[in-house]
This record gives structure tokens, C-alpha cells and sequence, in this order.
């Protein structure tokens, strides 16, 4: 699991200015948060809250990777990551909690 840090929050000069290097740098906008490679297999996973909302970067981003055949989720929990995986045919390691 790797995670892309892929924009800056801080606002004003010092923050358009950091987003301008980190542009350069290769960051892509729209990039999903986490990247899963396991046993060849590649899915990208969009972490957002419960009313988090996708960005027009992040749809083409979702879009573009699609279309080449790789799996993407939006997922807002730990359950909805696992289901994600899970139905994309990753292997896990988390078994299930009894309550």
C-alpha cells in the first residue's frame, strides 16, 4: 500500500507556490490516495468522508484508470476499503472481528 500525498493545503502565495513544485515534481491532480499492488494486481482507492465529494480531477483521474483496466473505489471507511479489495480479488489477511 502506498500513499501519495498529491496537494497542498496551505493557502496564500507560500501555498500556490508549493503546489506549483510539487506539480513540477510529477504530482498528478485527481491522483488517488492509496495505490494497492499486491500479486500483480494494481487498485487505486479515493478515501473520503461520509459526504466527501469527488473533484472534476479526481472523476477523470477515476475515468482514465478505468479505461486502462485497473481497479478503482471510493471508499469512506475501513469495511468499504476491505469490500473493495475483497471484490476485486486482492488477498487479505484481516479476518472477521466477532461482536
Amino acid at each position: 500500500v502506498h500513499h501519495s500525498a498529491n496537494e497542498v493545503r496551505r493557502g496564500g502565495r507560500a501555498g500556490h507556490r508549493e503546489q506549483g513544485i510539487a506539480i513540477g515534481m510529477g504530482i498528478y491532480p485527481g491522483f488517488s490516495d492509496l495505490v494497492v499492488i499486491a500479486e500483480g494486481r494494481v487498485m487505486f482507492l479515493e478515501l473520503k468522508s461520509k459526504t466527501g465529494t469527488l473533484s472534476s480531477a479526481q472523476r477523470a483521474f477515476r475515468d482514465r484508470v478505468g479505461a486502462q483496466g485497473f481497479a478503482w473505489a471510493l471508499v469512506r471507511s475501513i469495511d468499504d476499503a476491505l469490500a473493495a479489495l475483497t471484490d476485486h480479488g486482492f488477498p487479505s489477511r484481516v479476518r472477521e472481528v466477532r461482536r
